[in-house]
């Protein structure tokens, strides 16, 4: 089952540009100085071809189908929306079709030790003793599992349509993006307690978060559509404080007829990187200055990471969900780099 290649072109940058014993000055300017291997959850066309691609960013070797690598060929099913890791162990999260499963697989050969079953499974996140996964279309909640265990330990109520969290010291604070119905909250989570502290309310429809360098948090929110009560709303940023959970700047970024869903931030922790439902990327200085400027991508894209190696910004293109999916290296400043042919449906990866 196992595909394995090189990325031609990539290779042929790396052959001249950079060695992996004393890569060059010139050669990390041009982006070939990775140490990082982005895993790729690729969600995959109906009913079940869902799959996982490693990515060695720093020889252009491409590894497509882990999951079925590690367990005879057996699918880790439909909508694999995204893929962690945390000390030996893998977590690959699977929406499925009327039903989806958190597969715990040996993170060095994808063998699965434990599969958990959910109704609609998302993004999870960890803080050492257990991992936090949040699900729901409607109604939201967020479980507990123990890393040692794989045991469902305890779970919490939400907000509607939970999507991705973020843990700070003493709060996983869960964006709630409604799902199938409308939301514009997120919730702050105790984690001694593991009760709801705090229901902040902020745009409609928050869906992702990242944490800046001065311990603020940002959120992005879709804003509704044009088939929305109310709708359509333009998309928004909010910057709220960790510590008094309180709004501190919000900023309109794009028109009602855009939306932004993922977002990424930069190693130094001030630059964060969105894309439209047009598919462009931006770049947005936390400072608000460079608010609503040109894209510094163009493209059609469905996911965004950042490598921390060389904070390359990785663009993720589903290619219409027939073919295999695009992940496209560029620098800080929108110049592609490379590009690697990966699977259906590609979203986004996490970054090891």
């Amino acid at each position: 089952m196992k595909k394995t290649m090189i990325a031609a072109a990539s290779l042929g940058l790396l052959m001249t540009a950079c060695t992996k014993d004393e890569p060059t000055e010139a050669s990390c300017e041009e982006g070939f100085c990775s140490t990082s291997i982005a895993y790729v959850s690729n969600e995959g066309s109906f009913p079940n071809n869902g799959s996982i691609s490693r990515v060695d960013l720093s020889t252009g070797k491409v590894t497509e189908f882990l999951y079925e690598d590690g367990n005879d060929g057996v699918s880790p099913g439909a909508g694999i929306q995204s893929v962690a890791a945390y000390s030996s162990n893998g977590y690959v999260v699977s929406t499925g079709n009327g039903g989806g499963n958190l597969h715990i697989v040996d993170f060095s050969t994808f063998t699965n030790t434990t599969s958990l079953s959910f109704s609609y499974p998302r993004y999870i996140d960890f803080d050492g003793v257990s991992a936090y996964l949040t699900n729901g279309n409607k109604a939201g909640m967020l479980y507990k599992i123990s890393t040692a265990s794989n045991n469902l330990t305890d779970s919490v109520s939400v907000g509607n349509g939970p999507e991705n969290l973020l843990i700070t010291d003493d709060e996983i604070i869960v964006a709630n993006s409604g799902g199938w119905n409308i939301d514009s909250s997120i919730s702050f989570v105790n984690l001694s307690t593991f009760e709801v502290d705090t229901t902040l309310n902020i745009g409609y429809k928050p869906n992702d978060l990242v944490e800046d360098k001065n311990g603020n948090i940002w959120v992005s929110c879709a804003g509704l559509s044009q088939w929305d009560d109310n709708g359509p709303t333009a998309p928004m940023l909010y910057e709220i404080s960790a510590k008094t959970k309180a709004i501190l700047n919000s900023y309109t970024v794009g028109t009602t007829d855009q939306s932004i869903s993922r977002i990424a931030i930069n190693t130094a922790k001030d630059v964060i990187y969105y894309y439209h439902g047009s598919g462009d990327i931006f770049s947005f200085n936390i400072d608000g200055s460079s608010l609503n400027n040109s894209a510094i991508i163009s493209g059609s894209f469905y996911g965004i990471a950042v490598d921390p190696s060389t904070d390359n910004i990785l663009a993720f293109d589903a290619q219409g969900f027939t073919s295999d999916g695009m992940m496209s290296v560029y620098s800080t400043k929108g110049s592609l780099i490379t590009s690697y042919s990966v699977g259906i449906g590609s979203n986004g990866a996490f970054i090891k």
